[in-house]
């Protein structure tokens, strides 16, 4: 996710650390597992088709890409991470479509298969992380059979969560997001991929685009799951901005989000929120 996956920064991390957003991105997958199933069902998909899961991280996505291949289907887990690959080797490892996936280490700006090369090509909350999202797409086509799919899950960052916090707090957060970025255009560019997937896409030369919008319901009372992804997410979003909110201003912050805290806005009764999944979907053309 916009704020959680680092794709790109994976490579500095030794070969047996998880990324620092691994816990929140696995909390994300069980909280949200009925949504992402049915984005995941919503794909054109067949058996016996080869599928590119690229930035596959805990294998989450994989899994469900093998259940809708087949037996005579392939997916393809690929990762810069190799400890991310081997967790998800382990996880797969048990189940009853083990045989249909295999991993990769990989650097997604540079892919090591051939032009025509998979049926659909899957990725995603990996592309914010990129210097050149567009370059990304461009690399992610060129392995997509002419007749086949690349399939792109990501975010709007700027309007990825809806809060119950006071609005004060929120325009306060908006405020310091918005100058953490106005020095860097390419930071800019990123915080609006989400919304930029069909024109990246028609740059691409994909044909038949579309965009999909999914929204996910939280609200109380919030599971373990849900309260660790929005935690960590908040957490994350927090380090971006603190230096320009007032001490009193943070503290209160820091409260909120804290599902340890009885006066958190997990743990009151009233507490709703929603957040917003966008998949991009674009046919190459035969």
């Amino acid at each position: 996710m916009a704020a959680e996956h680092a794709f790109g920064n994976e490579a500095a991390l030794g070969d047996d650390e998880l990324p620092a957003y691994a816990p929140m991105l696995q909390a994300f997958h069980r909280a949200c597992a009925v949504s992402l199933v049915a984005i995941i069902d919503s794909l054109p998909l067949n058996e016996g088709m080869v599928v590119l899961d690229l930035g596959s991280g805990d294998g989450f996505y994989s899994a469900l890409l093998a259940q809708r291949v087949g037996t005579s289907g392939k997916v393809i887990a690929a990762d810069s991470s190799p400890a991310y690959l081997n967790l998800a080797q382990n996880a797969l490892g048990a189940t009853k479509f083990a045989d249909r996936v295999s991993f990769e280490q990989v650097d997604i700006r540079q892919l090591p298969w051939a032009d025509d090369h998979f049926d659909l090509v899957w990725c995603a909350h990996s592309l914010y992380s990129l210097p050149e999202p567009q370059a990304a797409i461009a690399e992610l086509t060129r392995v997509t059979k002419a007749g086949g799919w690349v399939a792109i899950l990501e975010n709007d960052t700027m309007h990825h969560h809806v809060l119950p916090w006071p609005p004060e707090i929120e325009l306060a957060i908006r405020n310091a997001q918005l100058a953490d970025i106005a020095d860097e255009p390419i930071k800019l560019q990123k915080y609006e991929l989400g919304r930029n997937l069909l024109g990246y896409f028609t740059d691409a030369g994909l044909s038949e685009c579309a965009m999909r919008s999914y929204t996910i319901d939280h609200q109380y009372p919030l599971s373990v799951d849900e309260q660790t992804f929005m935690h960590h997410y908040l957490v994350d979003l927090l380090q971006h901005v603190d230096s320009q909110l007032e001490p009193t201003m943070l503290a209160h912050v820091e409260t909120l989000i804290d599902p340890r805290h009885p006066d958190s806005m997990f743990n009151q009764a009233s507490f709703y929120s929603n957040h917003l999944e966008l998949l991009a979907l674009g046919r190459k053309p035969a």
